[in-house]
């Protein structure tokens, strides 16, 4: 089995790609906050307009059709972290104003100055813990998962994401694929904490 899925009209279209776990860390997180958070980014996850996103690891309870439901602001080759800057400026006070930048630069670290949260790319960091610090980085790293059967509940969330890498067994256990490519989204989805 490869990593692909097929899309509507014969196109093919990745399977785990490496800024998944990002947008759906922010994604989660920000779903809890009762405000009107704004995500500005230079970073699309779609490589092309073409091909529609696989946004299938999202949790369970909504799928985004877009990327604009996860990223407010996304105007190359304007920088995400001077656009959130001027949100801050202009007094936005509605929930955090997030910019997903692709380096560290003054303008990150005046937005966080001001109140405003940066997750800069290929940094380490925890993206998925980004409220409880300002600045933190996301740095996409392969790893194999597993499934803990003790912890898994057989609940199927991560069988709903219908990624090609993961498969349900006789026992109701899901089991990890030879062809995982190591996003992890598989493992933020599962509230159990039984893939890791």
């Amino acid at each position: 089995m490869s990593p692909w899925r097929w899309a509507r009209g014969g196109e093919k279209v990745e399977v785990g790609h490496p800024l998944l776990p990002l947008m759906s860390c922010l994604y989660t997180q920000l779903k809890m906050l009762n405000a009107v958070p704004v995500v500005v980014s230079d970073v699309r996850l779609s490589p092309s307009a073409a091909s529609r996103p696989d946004y299938t690891v999202i949790p369970t309870w909504h799928e985004p059709a877009e990327v604009a439901e996860i990223v407010d602001v996304y105007l190359p080759p304007l920088k995400a972290a001077a656009i959130a800057l001027g949100i801050l400026i202009g007094g936005y006070k509605a929930g955090p104003v997030i910019a997903v930048a692709k380096t560290r630069d003054f303008l990150t670290a005046k937005v966080a100055e001001m109140g405003g949260y940066v997750v800069i790319l290929d940094e380490p960091g925890d993206v998925c813990n980004f409220l409880q610090s300002r600045i933190t980085g996301y740095a996409y790293e392969k790893k194999k998962y597993v499934v803990d059967p003790d912890l898994c509940d057989k609940c199927g969330d991560c069988l709903k994401t219908k990624c090609p890498a993961i498969s349900p067994t006789p026992l109701g256990v899901p089991q990890i694929l030879n062809n995982c490519t190591g996003c992890g989204a598989c493992a933020l989805l599962c509230t159990r904490g039984a893939i890791r």
